[in-house]
């Protein structure tokens, strides 16, 4: 159920004219095109199905966000098919496919006609199929979504019955319809659940089709036209906006809540104003919403917008200095996007040695990476463990040892690229001090990760920088916080990285929503694609980092299909063992 047979197989029947077809038909899946759907089925058809499927939508979207995140389930991978549609998420469930069930099953059980229910059913199946031909999911992921979607589905049609929370007050459901979605935003680790639960608390607030029997009288075709001539553009127009302007987090949620009442409220009075088939005037309480449209779009709005005009750098326009990354320190260089050879070239010479340094070169690199520790006599070398096991026959502490003991090692002793063969044993390999590195590629970006935490380490750092007249050309990270910002407070013009005490508080700030008001104290963040259960490389993280002024480096990838991930994403650089994939594909 997770390989990629079934891929293979249908693959055989790959035409232009094919791949053009599933491609349209995957576009069905989409979040945008649900969108025109369910604005067309809540304003042109009946707005009390329009309400119900629009929540279930969200239900399910929420869902598929937080398994997907906890799963961590990788796709097909691009050395194995052909991948003929981009997708940054994980792979379980298949989003498209419990959208699909979820959606068109509903509208299927509302509209009592055989032939639209046909017509689903036969939907459904097609974007399940589409999945499969364009190499973005494995059959158990489409299976898992369709199960799920129709978990989903049996929820809401018992949700509709029983109607748990009609006898609640309407205090009570206000406070409920605000904080539930809010809180399952912080459990989605992208932006997408602050989307989801802006539309959910807005629509629940704000509609009040569920009290109107005259909702559902059939509309003139000139109606119909008007309404989505009316209203279509002018949720259009917000979509847009939003992913212009608006920050992530909280602010995303107001805004989306704010394009939702246009949805709910806006557009519906001008439908009555201009006699489009207007819904009835509230006549009682119970025909109520839970808050004023009116003052709830306007609220939502005036936060977003300055919440947007609060966390744009406005130093280009105005030419004045800011706190953001923006004003920090950064690596010049005239690329683009950075290929980080991770200690050289890990995955073809033994790392941090001056071998995999020109290899690393030669594949593509841009920037050499490299962790230092310092040895019992002060120097500062090239080695990632603070012990010499790993890469050597020796044994014993980089602390404990003096240069001329770790330069009597053999630094190639333990690589083998296959578990069997030891290609660079006895070749002459040693540990280099950083001071050789850096005379061995004068003109060459560094990236140097201080592994030593003792104290003196940032001063030794910064001696050896200063000797090789290179402050101009690296980058120094660390993951101790205390290390790099006493590192940066010896050398204030030399780019850094953030700790991982300044990452976590970026990280927690974002998932609460309001980490578009971080200040960053440094222009890189250097980050894994996950970290245990937390997916940090997103598209949301790295669009919230770039409006911060900070850039992304992705440490350490090696798959195709991850790395043609992450450059669609948007990140800055991507740490690697085989820099020749990276570049390969940056190149295309």
């Amino acid at each position: 159920m997770f390989s990629e047979g079934i891929t293979l197989w249908l693959q055989q029947f790959s035409t232009p004219i094919l791949d053009k077809f599933f491609l349209m038909v995957t576009y069905l899946g989409s979040v945008q095109a649900y969108m025109l759907l369910l604005l067309v089925v809540y304003w042109c058809y009946n707005r009390r199905i329009g309400r119900g499927v629009i929540l279930a939508f969200v239900g399910t979207a929420w869902l598929n966000c937080v398994l997907k995140d906890f799963m961590g389930l990788g796709r097909p991978s691009a050395d194995i098919v052909q991948v003929m549609a981009y997708e940054w998420s994980n792979g379980f469930p298949s989003g498209h496919m419990q959208f699909a069930t979820t959606v068109w099953g509903y509208l299927a059980l509302h509209i009592k006609n055989r032939t639209f229910r046909v017509a689903a059913v036969l939907v459904v199946l097609m974007i399940g199929l589409s999945r499969l031909y364009l190499g973005v999911h494995f059959p158990g992921d489409v299976l898992g979504g369709f199960l799920l979607g129709l978990m989903v589905l049996a929820i809401v049609i018992f949700w509709e019955r029983k109607r748990p929370l009609a006898n609640m007050s309407a205090s009570w459901r206000t406070v409920l319809f605000i904080a539930l979605p809010l809180l399952g935003a912080m459990l989605v680790q992208s932006n997408e659940g602050f989307r989801l639960a802006g539309i959910w608390s807005a629509l629940l607030l704000t509609d009040v089709s569920q009290h109107f029997p005259g909702a559902d009288k059939p509309l003139s075709l000139k109606a119909l036209i008007g309404r989505a001539v009316i209203g279509l553009p002018g949720f259009l127009i917000a979509y847009i906006l939003i992913k212009l302007f608006i920050p992530q987090g909280l602010p995303t949620y107001l805004a989306y809540a704010a394009a939702t009442t246009w949805v709910t409220a806006g557009a519906p009075a001008l439908f009555r104003r201009w006699g489009l088939g207007a819904w009835p005037q509230q006549a009682c309480n119970a025909c109520q919403p839970l808050v004023v449209p009116a003052q709830a779009f306007a609220l939502c709005l005036l936060l977003a917008v300055g919440a947007a005009v609060a966390t744009t750098d406005w130093s280009s326009t105005f030419s004045v200095t800011t706190a953001g990354a923006g004003a920090l320190p950064a690596l010049v260089t005239n690329k683009d996007f950075l290929v980080l050879g991770h200690k050289g070239a890990e995955g073809m010479a033994p790392g941090n040695t001056l071998a995999a340094y020109a290899q690393a070169l030669k594949a593509g690199a841009d920037v050499l990476e490299m962790d230092v520790q310092r040895t019992k006599d002060g120097h500062v070398v090239v080695i990632h463990d603070a012990d010499v096991t790993a890469v050597s026959e020796g044994t014993g502490e980089v602390a404990e040892m003096t240069l001329a003991q770790l330069q009597a090692l053999d630094a190639g002793y333990r690589f083998s690229s296959d578990g069997v063969g030891y290609p660079f044993r006895g070749k002459g390999l040693r540990i280099p001090t950083l001071a050789e590195v850096l005379a061995a590629f004068p003109n060459t970006p560094v990236n140097i990760d201080m592994k030593d935490h003792s104290a003196g380490m940032p001063e030794a750092l910064l001696a050896v920088v200063d000797q090789a007249d290179a402050r101009s050309r690296v980058i120094v990270a660390s993951f101790d916080g205390p290390t790099i910002r006493a590192f940066r407070d010896l050398a204030p013009d030399i780019p850094t990285a953030l700790a991982e005490d300044e990452m976590l508080s970026f990280v927690i700030l974002t998932r609460v929503g309001v980490g578009a008001f971080y200040h960053p104290p440094a222009k890189y963040m250097q980050i894994p694609v996950r970290q245990g259960p937390v997916l940090l490389a997103t598209p949301a993280m790295v669009k919230l980092a770039a409006r911060l002024g900070m850039e992304i480096h992705v440490w350490t990838v090696n798959d195709t299909g991850t790395i043609q991930r992450l450059i669609e994403s948007g990140v800055q650089g991507i740490v690697t063992d085989y820099p020749a994939r990276v570049a390969q594909e940056i190149a295309q």
